[in-house]
Formats: structure tokens, C-alpha cells, sequence
């Protein structure tokens, strides 16, 4: 199966990260945290942070460049479901450096739980420092 983007598509993550870049985050939190928010009380997790711009903290699982349409940055947070961060083709670049278990900072806006892939998604998502290694 072929998937066929159109520009809007390929570009929302850039999209969405221009929307956030000079908005204070609602949240600032673990990426464990919120992933533990989502698996206490989906429901009422949807409710606080869907949509919301958060900064999150973690270490960083891993940079995932070609599976699927969009490039995303997982955190570490359980062993079988991940927080994705997707990412522009821009900020990709900016991610590159990072390594598997390294700490990293970034803000983006939650998009909620996607089942069929076990991750909770946050869209346009950004560096905003390496935090300490």
C-alpha cells in the first residue's frame, strides 16, 4: 500500500510547532507522568491535557525516521507503549544528536492515546534543551 500525502500533510508537525513556538506551556511535566495520567484515568486525562501544550522531560527512547509518513522522537516511559513526539522535517535535524537513554526536554501538543499503534501521541513538537545527560 502506497500512502499519498498531500503538503498540509506532510507539513502539520512544522505547522503545529509554529502555533505553539511563543505559547507558554500549559503543563510541565515527565513524559512518565503524563503517560501515567492517560493509563490511571484516560478519560479524565483526556479532559486535562488533549490539546494542551506541555513541556516534557525524559529519556529518549529512540529516533524514528521511516516508519510511517512522519518522523517522531518516543520517550521511555513503559516497555510496550511509548509517548511519540512527532516532528518536522526541521526539527529531525535538531534531534539527530540525541541518544537511546539520554535526557531530553521538548514541547509540542497532546494529541491523546492512539491505540493501534500503543502510544500516546503529542504533535509539532520541539527541542528546548538537551537537559543533563
Amino acid at each position: 500500500m502506497v500512502v499519498v500525502l498531500t503538503d498540509d500533510e506532510e507539513n502539520r508537525e512544522g505547522v503545529v510547532a509554529e502555533e505553539i513556538k511563543n505559547v507558554t506551556p500549559d503543563y510541565t511535566l515527565t513524559a512518565g507522568q503524563l503517560f501515567s495520567a492517560y493509563e490511571a484515568d484516560e478519560e479524565g486525562a483526556a479532559i486535562a491535557y488533549k490539546g494542551k501544550v506541555v513541556l516534557l522531560s525524559g529519556n529518549m527512547r529512540g529516533l524514528v525516521r521511516d516508519y510511517g509518513p512522519v518522523p517522531y522522537m518516543a520517550f521511555e516511559v513503559d516497555p510496550v507503549w511509548k509517548v511519540k513526539c512527532f516532528l518536522s522535517d526541521e526539527e529531525v535535524a535538531r534531534v539527530d544528536p540525541f541518544r537511546r537513554g539520554q535526557q531530553i526536554h521538548m514541547k509540542g501538543k497532546v494529541g491523546g492515546l492512539d491505540d493501534r499503534f500503543l502510544s500516546l501521541d503529542v504533535h509539532g513538537c520541539t527541542v528546548q534543551d538537551k537537559g543533563a545527560d
